[in-house]
């Protein structure tokens, strides 16, 4: 048969490894596709997960506890505090939105993905607080995701400190890709849309990227150097993805460039070959982690 149904007893031994074996009787152990998992999970969407079956509403505080595994599928409200201390997994199912002023990972596991299993939708992650209102909570602060173990050290102790109850696991492993990071072939000019890089890529339509600068401002030069220069004079670019060709190296990019980034490299005396040409950088990600909109304003 190709799927089973199961019925399963009441969850008594609290979190346990996602793991699944099954064992047919007079026969022996059946083979398992790799990939199937299986372990007990309370769906955030459900009214029988929470306290008097009253789901959190903006402003509230979210404890998943040990011994409970909490499965994310759906947004959350703009909630103040979620500490995890048993296990929270995001659902790869559908696309995700997880807003809060302090998440704190407590002794436990904060999982979007696996590195077995990577999360293949959309995880966002955005944190609220203002730089100068916020309160900061005791040893992690203020706005901010935060890992811990379940007691803190006991400092005292100083290089010896013992590490008091579970130690948290944040987990996050978003969808593979070809390259991250490569560096363009042919030198570009302002104006141009088409840039050709060294390796191959999966960019996407709509995809963000950064190709890097190969020329210093003149305003940057002048005394101590680039000590102190604003990054706004930098040349660098960010630009968008409007089409991949099916050699997967040429990019047509949806608005022209501004600038000139140069394709070149350089050997030592020594034989050491240094290639210089412009680095190209894929920005955009499935999972992220950002801040509200009063981010830049106090950065």
């Amino acid at each position: 048969p190709s799927q089973i149904t199961c019925i399963t007893s009441p969850r008594s031994l609290g979190i346990r490894p996602p793991s699944v074996r099954v064992d047919i009787a007079g026969v022996g152990l059946a083979r398992v596709r790799p990939g199937v998992r299986w372990r007990y999970l309370d769906r955030w969407s459900e009214l029988a997960t929470w306290a008097n079956q009253e789901p959190p509403v903006d402003g509230d505080y979210v404890s998943v506890p040990s011994g409970q595994a909490l499965l994310l599928d759906v947004d959350t409200p703009k909630l103040l505090i979620i500490t995890v201390e048993g296990e929270l997994v995001w659902d790869d199912t559908r696309d995700l939105h997880m807003q809060a002023t302090y998440i704190w990972i407590k002794g436990g596991t904060f999982e979007i993905g696996t590195e077995d299993h990577p999360f293949m939708h959309r995880a966002l992650v955005t944190l609220y607080g203002g730089k100068y209102d916020a309160v900061r909570l005791p040893v992690v602060g203020a706005k901010c995701l935060a890992v811990s173990n379940t007691q803190f050290t006991i400092r005292e102790y100083g290089d010896g400190a013992i590490e008091e109850g579970d130690i948290g696991t944040l987990d996050i492993h978003g969808a593979p890709r070809l390259k991250v990071w490569t560096r363009i072939s042919k030198t570009v000019y302002p104006g141009d849309r088409v840039i050709i890089v060294q390796d191959d890529v999966d960019f996407k339509p709509g995809e963000e990227l950064m190709i890097a600068a190969t020329k210093t401002s003149h305003k940057h030069v002048d005394g101590n150097g680039m000590m102190g220069a604003p990054p706004v004079d930098f040349q660098n670019e960010r630009i968008f993805v409007e089409s991949l060709a099916s050699d997967m190296r040429t990019i047509t990019l949806r608005d022209p460039l501004e600038f000139k980034h140069i394709s070149t490299n350089f050997t030592r005396p020594d034989g050491e070959y240094i290639d210089l040409s412009a680095e190209v950088a894929l920005l955009s990600r499935n999972v992220k982690i950002q801040g509200d909109e009063t981010s830049e304003e106090y950065s």
